[in-house]
């Protein structure tokens, strides 16, 4: 089963091949008089008339419905100039990849139920089915709903039903396909209330009107363009003619290889660079969700075998054969960057300009480099078929050239995979000479074994001397245990400020750490919010534990059961953090 998060370390057959287009309410008038107004999927509707939109995906197995609600009244509802635009460029890049797709814009709520009903029909005989929505969203009581373009500004609680779509149409329709359902909702691009309900109180046990929020749902995924309580911009960087969020799904949905996790990392690396320095801050997309196989837009490109035995590969391919742009990007890795950066975001920058055959190429040319990322690529499937066993002969070549982020991840294989005599002390050698070269990985990893005395002799003077070796060259977690455990908390403060003010969000994260375990959290909680949104597991944890119990902070239950859930949906949240967050939770029960 695999849960998708943003990891620290490693972190859609139907009825013709074309992609097609709802008409517009006017037309559905004109050609069916009956237009359900019910939530439910109903299988005897009149079909909507259906036209070419876009390229003709060629994958019975996949189905898309894609949204671009955007030409609203500006009186009632602000205007989303680049909705339609969204639509155009992301109808076109899924049915590159395979999805056949109906494409809806500017679309009434008779438009939106019809085209829910049709969608369900055509998912029932795909594997998988995707929804994107772009537009206007809420949630109220615990229900999300959708806003069609010609929702009032002003209703009822009893008219949520029937003048706005609930999310749970959309969900029950793209839940008929056989496999996974995914679901791409850009819909919280303002940070205001968008619709305001006449006969609520707002300080009620169903609260007030809020962005669209988590949807519990099997074996489908979520994906959110930005995080609560930050908008997701229309255009970024200003004058753009295209969403962030759209224009990094359309861009890295064709990379071939990307399992679904990956990718969901590419975006949001993608999205947060493109709106650096917008106001009020950056964009931050994150899932929410699971499926039980992997999941690729485009698989993995087969690789070809090597020319020869493995073991002799060193040299033996032609180096003149390698793109000069490609060597010059190998050079640009050097180990003062290896060193500080997470291996999903270096393989995440990799695969939107170079392909894994690029990678393979200069592996076998001997490039100790390229031979470490595609022992790491191999490792955990990223951009390639996944391959364990093959993974340690790439990384065991480049480790004989001494490459220190090759050594340390080495190690990490042996940890791992390797349960033969003698594993442990052969992966804490590799450790261990990582760390005398002085790669900040490799101190920090080394620092922190020996502070707790794992695999060595406990020795937390050493410790710390290799813990402030890794964070002089910038690694953020050295920084912060070194402040932490060497009692340098001033120091770990400054340093950490500095990698914000460079825009490593890794040093929001460890700052709320820092101020966190010496009982100071409200000191830093924006430091704590904005690494929760930029989808640190710790940091979530910790602003859920804060907001539950008003620890710095204002006691606010419903966003902390929301930051509580993401944070435990993460694999690489500590068991001790979990059981911490959950026993918490458990003090204030949600109301139904």
């Amino acid at each position: 089963m695999l849960s998708f998060v943003a990891s620290a370390r490693h972190m859609i057959a139907v009825l013709a091949t074309i992609c097609v287009t709802f008409v517009s309410a006017t037309a559905i008038a004109q050609i069916t008089p009956t237009v359900s107004t019910s939530s439910a999927i109903d299988d005897s509707v009149t079909r909507i008339l259906l036209e070419p939109r876009c390229g003709a995906g060629n994958d019975p197995r996949r189905v898309a419905l894609i949204i671009g609600n955007g030409d609203y009244p500006e009186l009632d509802w602000p205007k989303l100039a680049n909705a339609a635009n969204d639509l155009a460029q992301l109808c076109e890049s899924f049915a590159k990849v395979g999805f056949r797709v109906f494409a809806i814009e500017h679309a009434d709520v008779a438009t939106l139920r019809q085209a829910a009903e049709d969608f369900g029909m055509a998912a029932q005989s795909a594997q998988t089915a995707l929804v994107y929505y772009s537009g206007h969203g809420f949630e109220y009581a615990g229900n999300n709903y959708l806003v069609p373009v010609d929702a009032p500004p002003l209703a009822s609680k009893g008219e949520l039903e029937t003048l706005f779509l609930p999310m749970s149409v959309l969900t029950q329709a793209a839940n008929r396909a056989s496999g996974e359902a995914l679901f791409f909702l850009d819909a919280c691009r303002s940070l205001d209330p968008v619709v305001q309900l006449s006969d609520i109180d707002p300080n009620g046990q169903n609260g007030n009107v809020g962005n669209l929020g988590l949807l519990e749902l099997d074996r489908s995924v979520v994906f959110y363009a930005t995080a609560k309580g930050s908008p997701a911009f229309d255009e970024a960087p200003e004058g753009a003619t295209i969403s962030p969020f759209a224009r990094a799904v359309s861009e890295r949905v064709a990379t071939p290889g990307l399992e679904l996790s990956y990718f969901f990392r590419a975006v949001g690396q993608d999205v947060v660079q493109l709106t650096e320095g917008m106001d009020p801050s950056r964009q931050y997309p994150f899932p929410y969700g699971q499926l039980y196989e992997d999941f690729f837009f485009v698989p993995p490109t087969p690789i070809a075998e090597p020319a020869i035995g493995i073991d002799g590969l060193t040299g033996s391919f032609p180096p003149q054969s390698i793109s000069p742009a490609f060597n010059q990007y190998l050079d640009s890795l050097t180990l003062d960057y290896l060193g500080i950066t997470d291996e999903p975001l270096i393989v995440g920058a990799l695969l939107k300009d170079f392909t894994a055959d690029d990678v393979r190429q200069a592996a076998e040319a001997g490039n100790a480099v390229a031979q470490y990322l595609f022992g790491y690529m191999l490792e955990f499937g990223a951009g390639v078929k996944k391959d364990v066993p093959g993974a340690k002969k790439w990384l065991d070549l480049a480790a004989a050239q001494n490459h220190p982020a090759a050594m340390l991840e080495l190690g990490y294989w042996i940890i791992q995979y390797d349960r033969s005599p003698g594993y442990q002390d052969r992966a804490v050698n590799l450790f261990q000479r990582s760390a005398d070269t002085g790669f900040a990985k490799g101190n920090s990893f080394m620092g922190t074994l020996y502070w707790d005395g794992n695999f060595v002799p406990q020795d937390k003077q050493l410790a710390l001397k290799l813990l402030r070796d890794a964070a002089d060259k910038g690694h953020p977690y050295a920084i912060y245990a070194a402040g932490f455990y060497g009692d340098e908390f001033d120091r770990a403060d400054g340093e950490l400020r500095e990698l914000i003010a460079k825009g490593n969000d890794e040093g929001h994260a460890w700052l709320c750490e820092l101020y966190f375990f010496k009982d100071r959290a409200g000191e830093a909680a924006q430091n704590c919010l904005i690494a929760s949104k930029a989808g640190f597991a710790q940091a979530r944890a910790i602003w859920s534990e804060m907001k539950f119990l008003g620890n710095g902070v204002a006691v606010d239950h419903a966003v902390a059961r929301h930051w509580m859930k993401l944070a435990v949906a993460q694999n690489e949240l500590p068991a001790s953090r979990r059981a911490r967050i959950l026993s918490i939770a458990s003090g204030f029960p949600e109301r139904n």
